[in-house]
């Protein structure tokens, strides 16, 4: 009888376990003495665990060799195994379980080992640094870095056998060039990836790579071949999370090539997804992105599209096939860029046939009616402002077509003319159906102040417009990257479609304008607050201690009041717009920043300057009377601006002076006369905890805004003014004021 060879014996294993076997020889898992490879039997990989098998033919003695593999293998949560049919040991994490005695399959081994799913997006960020690393120390040029893991990873992808000589860094290099050349055949491809091929292979000539150790280049490899293996990136098996985007994106982040970078953020996953959809795309669209970068959209798009392929009512990879190649365009005028995105496309099912390095100015023309939805971001503080790039690509647009883009909040001010502009000559042409706004930490660690904005290009004129509060997508910083925790962000996407698709909101979540026009505030801020009406006792103490603290920094006498302190009766609150209680008089005529000289300095006899604060009762310092343009007293304060204290609203009894950041304001005469201090302080409060954080930058107020508060009101309903002084006179430090 023939005796059963170690290559059946791996065959079985992998059988029974369940999974594909990752290495055939081929794979480069280990490195050890003097450079030489090591590779197992058998490398799997499941929900972030990693399986290694070390198979010998039936009866045949282990060697010790699977300790040498734990010992070197880089992913924390491991499961090592000694198989030959007739023994069986199993360890995890390097320790031997004795009552393992026989193989079990993949579920078993995660429920009872690793019960908690393991966040392979945080793995492959983890690795994406530990790659950095390698890279900076290898003296690598930042410039080839990422190119170089899209060749690698290309080679993993499309080539199976033993592909890379690591005898020395030349044959290394030689290896994966000619493994470019065998995937990217010149008389097979079209000119765009002709394009990429030469990138690609022009990056393996650079100096700094040809100079790398051997060594050093087998370890980058090796952490290459991690990371891909615990990406998933079947095209028949495509659920949108995209790692592989994420990948590139952190690990760019982490490697930023040059000062040109600047302005170009990276669209999260999630919020390419929810502009899917607010476009209305589907498989039948063809989609484009006029500035493509490494291709985000495009292979978000790629992945929604394929999940809605029927295979019972058509043939599924022929219409991955045509998706891939005539569904899907990019431009991106940066070469580096836009070999990323083809490089993305291409490990994400091959689809960068339309992915063209090209300025979109002078390529859009020649695609002209060859696209009905565009997903874009568009670079933002460069030469040419956002929004020529929304009217550029909407002009080409084919009729009745959507675009879905992110564009930063002071391009929707209707306060800076070449936008309002150009705002104008879409509306021409298009409905604007939809402003999102985006939470200020959206591309972290880059802030920045954008909304998406969605337009509709048909010759039938609509003029209603649904605002949308995103201000808060559910994503939180931990350890340096915006992480999702819970579910949250499907509540809030499914609560936002359900606002823009059936008109179904509650006014925290949306709010529709009609008429608006491109000079008027076209975000969900200027019309509508988003936090709970009713404000906790909490918040007016601190204010009214933080006003105390404020005038003993001036150096005010604090004179102890004599407090009414009655008891707080039960009563109804109503909506009351905040334009019809206090009316704007001006502007601070201070300069915008404070000078360092004056910053926190509070000389005798000293005015106070409020300033774009958001504690301390606005106050930044003080100045001297015969410095300061105007004084004012008895007025409120709005903070009109700026990234700190940008909504906060502040009373002042006393004389002050403010910066051109700060919007001055009088009480209306029909309530002025009505008002004690006290009355004062909870309006401003009221108004304060209304307004703050829906200012920032990108984002300024130059009137008193038509949003409403809610107020005590009287049996009359009247607003209750003697409930209002009543309510602060029993809190604490009030009789300060």
């Amino acid at each position: 009888m023939k005796k059963e060879s170690e290559f059946e014996v791996v065959r079985a294993f992998s059988h029974i376990l369940g999974l594909p076997n990752k290495t055939d020889g081929s794979l480069f898992i280990y490195k050890g003495e003097k450079g030489k490879s090591k590779k197992p039997d058998g490398y799997y990989f499941y929900d972030g665990i990693t399986f290694i098998l070390d198979a010998k033919a039936p009866n045949e003695k282990f060697t010790g060799q699977l300790k040498d593999y734990m010992e070197l293998e880089s992913n924390e949560n491991f499961i090592g195994f000694e198989y030959n049919k007739t023994e069986f040991r199993c360890y995890v994490n390097g320790k031997l379980i004795k009552d393992e005695l026989t193989l079990k399959d993949k579920e078993y081994y995660k429920e009872k080992y690793f019960p908690k799913r393991i966040n392979n997006e945080q793995i492959v960020n983890s690795g994406a640094l530990k790659l950095a690393n390698l890279f900076r120390n290898s003296k690598i040029d930042k410039q080839m870095n990422v190119p170089f893991i899209g060749a690698v990873m290309l080679c993993m992808k499309f080539l199976e056998s033993d592909y890379i000589d690591l005898t020395s860094t030349a044959t290394i290099l030689k290896s994966i060039k000619q493994g470019i050349n065998e995937i990217l055949v010149d008389k097979d491809i079209p000119i765009t990836k002709k394009e990429k091929k030469r990138f690609i292979l022009r990056i393996l000539d650079d100096s700094s790579l040809n100079r790398a150790k051997s060594e050093d280049l087998f370890t980058i490899i090796q952490e290459i071949s991690t990371i891909y293996n615990f990406i998933h990136i079947s095209a028949d098996d495509y659920k949108g999370h995209d790692i592989m985007n994420n990948f590139l994106k952190v690990f760019r982040r982490w490697n930023s090539v040059n000062a040109n970078e600047k302005g170009e953020v990276f669209t999260p996953d999630h919020i390419a997804n929810l502009m899917y959809s607010l476009a209305y795309c589907s498989k039948d669209s063809e989609i484009l992105d006029p500035t493509c970068g490494s291709g985000t959209f495009l292979t978000n798009a790629m992945a929604n599209m394929f999940n809605e392929i029927d295979p019972k009512l058509e043939n599924l990879h022929e219409t991955q096939k045509n998706i891939k190649q005539n569904r899907l365009i990019g431009i991106e005028t940066n070469e580096f860029n836009a070999t990323l995105a083809g490089i993305n496309m291409m490990l994400h099912g091959d689809g960068a046939s339309q992915i063209y390095n090209a300025d979109c100015f002078e390529r859009l023309p020649s695609l002209q009616n060859m696209y009905n939805r565009v997903l874009m971001n568009p670079p933002f503080a460069q030469s040419d402002i956002e929004l020529k790039f929304v009217y550029e690509t909407l002009y080409y647009m084919r009729d009745d077509g959507f675009l879905a883009t992110i564009v930063p909040k002071s391009c929707v001010s209707g306060t800076i003319e070449a936008n309002v502009s150009y705002l104008s000559k879409i509306f021409k042409i298009a409905n604007l159906k939809a402003v999102i706004s985006l939470p200020t930490n959206l591309f972290y660690p880059v802030g920045a102040n954008t909304c998406i904005i969605v337009l509709h290009k048909t010759s039938i004129k609509e003029n209603k417009t649904i605002l949308i509060n995103c201000l808060n997508d559910g994503f939180e910083v931990v350890n340096k990257a915006r992480i999702c925790k819970s579910d949250e962000w499907d509540n809030i996407k499914n609560e936002i479609l359900k606002a823009y698709l059936e008109n179904d909101f509650t006014k925290n979540r949306a709010i529709i304008k009609t008429d608006l026009q491109a000079n008027d505030e076209l975000l969900f801020e200027a019309y509508s607050s988003h936090r709970n009406a009713m404000i906790q006792e909490e918040v007016y103490t601190r204010y009214i201690r933080e006003a105390v603290s404020a005038k003993v920094l001036c150096g005010f006498e604090l004179h102890k009041n004599t407090l009414k302190k009655n008891a707080i009766w039960d009563t109804a609150f109503e909506d009351f717009s905040i334009s019809d209680l206090i009316i704007k008089i001006g502007k601070g005529r201070e300069k915008k920043s404070i000078d360092r000289k004056i910053e926190n300095k509070y000389p005798k006899n000293g005015i106070p300057l409020i300033i774009a604060k958001k504690d301390n009762n606005g106050i930044g310092g003080a100045k001297l009377r015969d410095e300061i343009e105007q004084v004012y007293s008895d007025k409120i304060c709005i903070i009109s601006g700026g990234d700190g204290g940008g909504g906060k609203t502040y009373y002042c009894e006393f004389e002050f002076c403010a910066t051109n950041f700060v919007m001055i304001c009088d009480f209306a005469n029909c309530i002025k006369d009505k008002m004690d201090k006290f009355a004062k302080y909870f309006l401003a409060i009221t108004i304060s905890e209304t307004l703050f954080k829906t200012i920032g930058h990108g984002r300024t107020i130059s009137e008193v805004p038509n949003i409403n508060i809610k107020l005590p009101i009287t049996a009359k309903k009247e607003i209750d003014f003697a409930y209002m002084s009543n309510y602060i006179q029993k809190i604490q430090y009030a009789e300060f004021l």
